[in-house]
């Protein structure tokens, strides 16, 4: 929802714990990277002002033997930068929240570390 600032990602990871897509707005477009303990988006082309960044599975507990709670055994936020600065979030229920919203452009991207 980008009348709001919002965009979210919810993604199906390997069993290696990794995830990458193409992502297209109005604004600009880019990628998202999921790896082992961290969360990437990447703008290629225009820009991206983000206020709430959703991550569903930041919120998930590990209670069982499933690939979403294995591979993302590292939940909970820990920090968060823009173009290697770190930025101020808070983060609460799978949600990422920034005041004021972070822009990320070319070159500058947003790293969620778990």
């Amino acid at each position: 929802d980008m009348v709001k600032g919002m965009i979210g990602f919810d993604p199906v990871v390997t069993k290696k714990g990794g995830f990458r897509c193409f992502w297209s707005l109005d604004s600009g477009w880019g990628t998202f990277r999921m790896e082992p303990g961290r969360a990437k988006i990447e703008v290629l082309r225009g820009s991206l002002e983000v206020a709430t960044l959703k991550l569903p599975f930041a919120a998930l507990r590990s209670s069982g033997p499933s690939l979403r709670s294995t591979s993302l055994a590292r939940h909970d936020v820990s920090k968060v930068s823009l173009g290697g600065k770190p930025v101020e979030f808070a983060a609460r229920a799978g949600r990422i929240t920034f005041r004021p919203p972070v822009r990320i452009e070319p070159g500058r991207k947003l790293v969620v570390t778990f």
